[in-house]
């Protein structure tokens, strides 16, 4: 029996809670060339991600697209000035963003501005790149899950099936979940030690846990469920690890 890679897994997990929670943690940037193992992955979305529309993006998208505008056909053929919705004009949807890595600033702020301003939407962005091409900071920084599946072989990533019967009573339970204050200082120092400083970091980690406390039928999240958001979350941005204390108590 072929064992499931770790990050397969890892992908697998947030996918599931972003199901749970996408208002709280906005997307997944993923970072994996065109192939089987990116394909299974993307096929998974649209079951997953319930009550949201999938819309696909590409980097040379145009104004009117994204905010809609005039529809000079349609004005003309019905004698009267036809506006079109634009796609970050609609409500509760998954952005599909293809070749993310070559977006360029203009459309970064917007996207940036969109997902600030309406919060019932989310992105995905696909990500190619090679070497040091790769999405935008500002665009990461609001996405809560990094997820890497370059090099992972496809037997080691089976189709994704989510339980969409208990993702929704998770979502319910998501609104009694409560989070103890001392996990709040907690968390942020941990990001910190692992040299992330983005102030969304804690919060992400956070709505991470209170999601798998949700998917457990919990009333509060417990140290386990930190530690689960927090290795999901953190090691994908880490820039340092902490450093361990070696001194050995005299004897």
């Amino acid at each position: 029996m072929t064992q499931h890679a770790p990050e397969w897994q890892n992908a697998t997990l947030a996918l599931t809670l972003l199901a749970v929670d996408p208002e709280g943690l906005n997307g997944i940037w993923l970072r994996a060339r065109s192939g089987p193992v990116r394909d299974r992955f993307i096929a998974a979305i649209g079951p997953s991600l319930v009550g949201l529309e999938l819309r696909k993006l590409h980097p040379s998208i145009t104004d009117d697209q994204l905010f809609g505008g005039l529809d000079l056909t349609a004005t003309l053929d019905q004698g009267q000035s036809v506006i079109t919705q634009g796609l970050l004009n609609r409500d509760k949807t998954a952005l599909i963003l293809s070749m993310a890595e070559r977006i360029d600033p203009s459309l970064c702020a917007k996207l940036a501005q969109s997902l600030d301003a309406t919060p019932t939407n989310i992105l995905i962005a696909l990500d190619e790149g090679v070497e040091d091409e790769k999405l935008a900071d500002s665009l990461a920084d609001r996405l809560a899950f990094h997820v890497d599946l370059d090099w992972l072989h496809h037997a080691a990533c089976p189709d994704i099936t989510l339980d969409s019967d208990r993702i929704e009573l998770a979502r319910l339970q998501l609104k009694t979940v409560s989070i103890p204050a001392e996990f709040i200082e907690d968390v942020a120092k941990l990001a910190l030690q692992f040299g992330i400083s983005s102030l969304r970091a804690p919060s992400f980690v956070l709505r991470a846990a209170r999601a798998i406390a949700a998917m457990q039928r919990k009333d509060m999240i417990e140290p386990k469920d930190v530690a689960q958001a927090a290795a999901l979350f953190l090691g994908p941005r880490a820039t340092m690890i902490p450093q361990q204390d070696t001194e050995e108590n005299p004897a």
